[in-house]
């Protein structure tokens, strides 16, 4: 047998893997640290998607085979685990994994069930920011307290993306947990995007990359376009994704009057293009852990405007790395969008600030180094328990 073939199973476990071609947040993460597990001596990768694969892309660059279990339901805790954890737990006695690492809430929660009676370690990796953990509604106090009764029994480790994202959680992980919870922050391939320089065209680009959802503020994006772009002429706005506001979003530009300047581009697979053909990105979304997107943008050098969510600020300091405003505050997103429209040089150098931070702190290596070191930890504190 060889050091490949006796490595420690790691299963890594999700809702869904990719849409249309492209993965989101916590997909992408996933799929990074699973490269980093595919290329180790010391690990055996495993990836269980509760759903059916992405009819473009079934296994979005992995060299091994993801197993899908079909469903077919809502996100929802109680019926994701009613229809996953039989099949997971099946899988876990056959894989026998010696941990298994899960992606989002409801996977959380199937997840949790499945190992419950095993020897199995369970990571839940946190990437945002959700309103039910913190909701006064009868309906989200007993959503917490089953998760929580359920972690009780499990006693899981925690990964969270962002500082942030942490501190929101105190609610739900228990205090005499807290000390099984690491901060890893969200890493991006930066060496991909580092050659990526500031060009010369004929127009300014602004830039708004995420799914097509209320959430993540692209109506707020394409108003505050529309207002800086008013008196100019040789500006664009480019929206990369998909979502089901779409059909709103272009009767929106077109009602503001900018809908020969505003162009939808659909699921973009190769995003390096994307911030090779932007100047500004503009990102007002409303919930966050540590958005990917900003952090492709900050290694891509491209000045920023972004909401003063979750982590977004532990990796931008306003005026800095690029600018941080509320969100909903159209007007702070017009005065600072109108500015960077028409400096260059205001551009460039917050870009290039940024460019060095994205270096420095948000490095895919440097997350996959430290999950493989929160992982020899976990199995050697349960080994001496």
């Amino acid at each position: 047998m060889t050091s490949r073939e006796s490595g420690q199973e790691v299963l890594h476990v999700i809702p869904g893997f990719g849409s249309d071609g492209t993965l989101r947040g916590a997909e992408r993460v996933a799929s990074e640290i699973l490269r980093g597990l595919e290329n180790s001596e010391e690990w055996r990768p495993g990836l269980c998607v509760f759903r059916d694969p992405d009819p473009v892309d079934r296994s979005h660059g992995l060299r091994s085979c993801p197993v899908f279990l079909g469903y077919k339901g809502r996100d929802s805790d109680i019926e994701m685990a009613a229809g996953c954890v039989p099949r997971l737990r099946a899988l876990i006695k056959r894989l026998q994994p010696r941990i298994v690492h899960s992606h989002l809430w409801p996977a959380a929660f199937a997840a949790g069930l499945a190992v419950l009676g095993t020897s199995v370690s369970h990571v839940i990796h946190i990437h945002d920011q959700r309103l039910w953990i913190v909701s006064k509604s009868a309906k989200h106090r007993c959503r917490r307290i089953i998760q929580r009764f359920v972690m009780a029994l499990t006693q899981p480790w925690f990964i969270a993306c962002s500082k942030a994202s942490a501190v929101y959680c105190n609610g739900l992980v228990r205090r005499s947990d807290r000390g099984r919870l690491r901060v890893i922050y969200s890493g991006v391939p930066v060496e991909q995007l580092a050659d990526i320089r500031h060009e010369e065209r004929d127009n300014v680009v602004t830039g708004f990359a995420g799914a097509l959802s209320s959430e993540k503020g692209p109506g707020d994006a394409i108003r505050a376009f529309a207002v800086s772009s008013r008196r100019l002429q040789n500006v664009v706005m480019l929206i990369a994704g998909s979502g089901n506001q779409e059909k709103d979003l272009r009767g929106l530009a077109s009602e503001l009057g900018v809908g020969d300047k505003v162009r939808f581009l659909g699921p973009v697979r190769d995003m390096k293009s994307f911030y090779r053909s932007i100047d500004i990105l503009l990102f007002p979304s409303r919930n966050e852990g540590l958005p990917l997107t900003v952090l492709e943008a900050m290694a891509a050098g491209r000045a920023i405007i972004a909401s003063k969510v979750g982590g977004i600020c532990e990796a931008i300091t306003d005026g800095r790395e690029g600018f941080l405003v509320n969100p909903d505050d159209i007007e702070t997103i017009v005065a600072v969008l109108s500015r960077l429209l028409i400096d260059k040089t205001l551009r460039q150098e917050t870009g290039e600030r940024a460019r060095l931070k994205a270096q420095k702190n948000f490095r895919v290596d440097e997350m996959i180094n430290q999950c493989f070191a929160f992982y020899r930890n976990i199995l050697s504190r349960d080994r001496s328990a």
